[in-house]
């Protein structure tokens, strides 16, 4: 099998070992269910629906070392746009699409010019009905 050195690819950025590495990935779903009130029985439940997906990419950078340092700012400008794009895996599954909720980093390891040595992130997507 040949080496693939993608983890995901959203909205045209690329993470990767080698620019924005995604080291962590969690995935949510919730289920909806509706509650019956029923004279002298207790309550009942019914399903209504699937409730909202998301999945949160969690990692870190080293712009010091070649990570692509405009990465985040590349990312908060498509997420600016407000419309939902393909997540798609290393191995080349089409997730669907998803909107882009949330963006957070931080920076530490800051040299005498302010730039840090290591940012870290964290995504959280919502998946497009």
């Amino acid at each position: 099998m040949a080496k693939v050195d993608t983890q995901y690819v959203y909205a045209g950025i690329k993470f990767s070992a080698y620019e924005i590495s995604a080291e962590k990935i969690n995935k949510k779903t919730n289920y909806r269910y509706g509650n019956h009130k029923l004279l002298g029985n207790p309550e009942s439940q019914q399903a209504i629906g699937k409730g909202v997906h998301k999945i949160t990419l969690a990692g870190k950078y080293y712009p010091v070392l070649g990570g692509n340092m405009n990465a985040l700012d590349q990312l908060r400008a498509k997420a600016d746009e407000m419309i939902p794009y393909a997540l798609v895996t290393g191995y080349g599954k089409n997730l669907g699409k998803y909107l882009c909720l949330d963006i957070s980093d931080g920076h530490t390891r800051l040299m005498d010019d302010g730039r840090a040595q290591v940012v870290t992130f964290t995504i959280t997507l919502e998946k497009y009905a």
